[in-house]
């Protein structure tokens, strides 16, 4: 390409708005890309109308990139996810293009959302929202609900969040079980983890905490006959996707108490309705999607899809490409 030419980069994270770090945007420009900022859903539908013709690069966040955006923007060459999952891309229709599609996976990711998970579990587990609108609305209540040590944390899921949070698990004295279509052995065995069969995860788990990608073989795979196999008052965590709950099927099972309690920082779609019925249960808790968004886990991330994007642009294959 001509380096002195400039070339189009869409970005939807707030990294790389106006006052985002500066060191990123400079990369980037000294490469020769300018960045068309989007703030939000309002100016995506007008750049979707009026831009995508003239861009050759999106650094892309959970904003749909399906077959007819895709047709939309012919000169589009990269899309660098700021984040790991691609669901919100159309990875077939964009490998038939020729279009570069990578993710950004770092540490700190793993780590903020394994954070998250735990806090969640931990939240749940002594009803933490509940006695704290207690006590705002002058109630002081001491029912403290029950301890994370010495029960069983099964993850659906065994990828780099799920063996952060067992790293996390581990001072609490829990058995640690996982499901995983192609696990890390290795790394489940230095974690004391038991790799079992994914009806089993379900049914042995006091806790189980979902960390699976969403693909066509996953999506709502927490159904009823999951449910069903959950032991009475467990728990159910999902850090992941939300599309990956039947959440009809989870509004029942949590009427009869398989499980007793979910604690989600996804839902499908997102934002929910208002009126969603989970929001009114009192053994639901929901967080809007912020596990990545850390200070420190958001700024890795933005460094880390800038750099892929060069690195495509220049011809270089990233750690990160996703359909090569």
């Amino acid at each position: 390409m001509d380096g002195n030419r400039q070339k189009l980069v869409l970005a939807f994270h707030g990294g790389f708005a106006e006052g985002g770090d500066p060191e990123v945007r400079r990369l980037l420009a000294d490469s020769g890309w300018t960045v068309l900022h989007c703030p939000s859903e309002d100016a995506w539908g007008k750049i979707r109308d009026r831009r995508l013709p003239e861009l050759e690069a999106v650094l892309s966040s959970g904003e749909r990139w399906d077959r007819e955006a895709l047709e939309r923007a012919p000169r589009l060459r990269i899309i660098s996810r700021v984040g790991s999952g691609c669901d919100n891309i159309d990875l077939a229709a964009a490998r038939a293009r020729g279009i570069d599609v990578t993710n950004a996976r770092v540490p700190e990711l793993s780590v903020s959302v394994a954070e998250l998970a735990l806090g969640l579990i931990l939240s749940a587990l002594r009803r933490l929202p509940d006695r704290a609108g207690e006590t705002r609305r002058g109630l002081w209540r001491g029912s403290g609900g029950g301890l994370l040590s010495g029960r069983t944390v099964g993850l659906l899921g065994y990828g780099a969040i799920a063996r952060a949070l067992a790293s996390l698990l581990a001072g609490f004295g829990t058995r640690l079980l996982a499901f995983d279509a192609a696990p890390d052995r290795e790394a489940a065995a230095r974690q004391g983890v038991a790799l079992l069969g994914r009806d089993r995860v379900l049914a042995e788990s006091d806790v189980v905490s979902l960390h699976l990608p969403l693909t066509p073989a996953t999506r709502r795979c927490m159904d009823r006959r999951a449910f069903a196999l959950m032991k009475p008052g467990s728990l159910l965590v999902n850090t992941a996707r939300g599309g990956l709950v039947d959440e009809e099927a989870l509004a029942r099972a949590l009427r009869e108490d398989r499980p007793g309690f979910a604690a989600v920082d996804v839902m499908d779609p997102e934002p929910p309705d208002p009126a969603h019925p989970l929001l009114a249960m009192d053994r639901f808790m929901a967080v809007p999607h912020l596990g990545g968004n850390t200070g420190e886990a958001g700024a890795a991330i933005v460094r880390r899809a800038a750099e892929n994007l060069l690195a495509c642009d220049a011809g270089r294959r990233p750690e990160g490409l996703v359909n090569p």
